[in-house]
């Protein structure tokens, strides 16, 4: 077994398993259903990550690339699902959706950005350093911009909560 297959398929694969088992005796201990829809969200990942594993072993199939995705997407509703159950039952409307398919949506264009820029950007720094070490840090040095962005915007104060909205954070006395 290569390292590929090791650190993409079967150290994920089995934490999501672990993780589907923690929501199993979560369900079965509080019989809430938000436990048993996270319970679902980590199978469907569970089988996702088998698929992936299947992949690897066996010549690339539409058929199975296909169905975990479909697992992917599964993921992604059961979580949301998960969401709505927290308040108690909920009726499902045409905006939760709406919600989905714009999540997908954004999820699917970040990474076929990702897909684009990552290569381009690593193809660009390679020529101009003339290593592969020099292109990654180039992109080791785009993440740590990337973080200092991050943590520059929370001092903005359009970022800041504000008093008295709902799911604010308490203010500290004495700012």
């Amino acid at each position: 077994m290569n390292s590929v297959v090791i650190s993409m398929v079967v150290i994920p694969g089995v934490v999501s398993l672990l993780l589907f088992l923690v929501f199993t005796y979560l369900y079965e201990q509080s019989r809430q259903a938000y436990f048993r829809a996270w319970q679902f969200a980590w199978a469907a990942y569970s089988l996702h990550y088998v698929l992936d594993a299947f992949t690897f072993y066996r010549a690339p199939s539409p058929v199975a690339f296909f169905a975990s995705s479909l697992f992917l997407v599964a993921m992604a509703l059961c979580i949301l699902v998960s969401t709505r159950l927290m308040h108690g039952p909920s009726r499902f409307f045409w905006y939760d959706a709406a919600l989905a398919a714009a999540g997908i949506a954004l999820i699917s264009g970040i990474g076929s950005s990702g897909g684009f820029f990552g290569p381009t950007i690593i193809g660009f720094a390679k020529q101009r350093t003339g290593s592969d070490a020099g292109a990654f840090l180039a992109l080791a040095g785009l993440a740590l911009i990337g973080g200092l962005v991050c943590a520059g915007l929370r001092q903005i104060a359009v970022f800041k909560p504000k008093k008295g909205v709902i799911g604010a954070a308490p203010a500290i006395q004495g700012t």
